[in-house]
């Protein structure tokens, strides 16, 4: 064995002091994260322009700020969603000056009529590629014709398909009628006819509550639900089939008709 003071007679205390560490000698592995912490700086200082993204990230991203949407491009859910449009029907009127305007009503046949694809010289659905239509039947998706009134003209740039129409008063109605705000615009088009028969049951529509703003929508309209509709095809035209809609889908013999 070593004696007691063998360190402090042959100094390799001193020595052990002198001889580089290898734990502390620059490996690769601390090149490697030395480099990786010195680009992780350079990047916080690098505008997001600069940075490695992915391509198809950056163009969507491009796209997005600087590329106002078209009317094909248009997506309802967003537009609804995110955009202030209460704030913007309350400042389209002036409570001392505004009135509640005319609102047609529609019928059911005259309506359905419209739930097909454009023909000649028809123009699609404002929503386009987000029409209502393409989420009934994923097997058979088209886009819809746009809805107008007998003896219209076509006006500068196309509005939405009955569906279409339905759902924007739908979310519409829902919003204001949960949120209580009070609203001096009108969210519909047009009303439907309901609770004679050959039209709508009055099971399936829209009605304002007595309680709620009654000018913003004065007229019944059909509520939209997409498991109502089926798509056929009728001379190579996709087209669509209201199901259980009906005032004489609701009416029993018990009440002579009447529901």
């Amino acid at each position: 064995m070593f004696p007691v003071d063998w360190a402090h007679q042959t100094g390799m205390r001193k020595k052990r002091k002198t001889i580089p560490d290898p734990a502390c000698e620059p490996t690769q592995c601390n090149t490697v994260s030395l480099e990786c912490e010195a680009k992780s700086q350079e990047e916080i200082n690098t505008p997001w322009e600069l940075l490695e993204l992915p391509s198809q990230i950056l163009r969507s991203l491009n796209t997005t700020m600087r590329t106002p949407a078209t009317p094909e491009e248009l997506n309802l859910d967003v537009i609804l969603s995110r955009v202030p449009y209460r704030e913007i029907l309350e400042n389209l009127y002036n409570r001392d000056t505004y009135n509640v305007p005319t609102v047609p009503l529609v019928t059911r046949v005259y309506e359905e009529s419209f739930m097909r694809e454009p023909g000649k010289g028809e123009r699609a659905c404002a929503s386009g590629e987000l029409c209502e239509c393409n989420f009934i039947d994923p097997c058979m998706p088209f886009t819809a014709v746009e809805f107008l009134f007998v003896g219209e003209d076509y006006p500068p740039t196309p509005q939405f398909c009955v569906l279409c129409s339905r759902k924007a008063t739908q979310k519409l109605f829902y919003d204001i009628l949960f949120t209580g705000k009070e609203v001096h615009g009108v969210i519909q088009r047009y009303g439907n006819i309901c609770g004679v028969p050959g039209e709508y049951a009055r099971e399936c529509m829209l009605i304002c509550p007595p309680h709620a703003p009654l000018h913003c929508m004065p007229r019944p309209i059909m509520s939209h639900q997409r498991n109502k509709y089926r798509v056929r095809i009728s001379n190579g035209v996709k087209c669509l089939d209201q199901v259980r809609v009906r005032h004489e889908d609701f009416a029993t013999p018990s009440t002579g008709g009447q529901t």
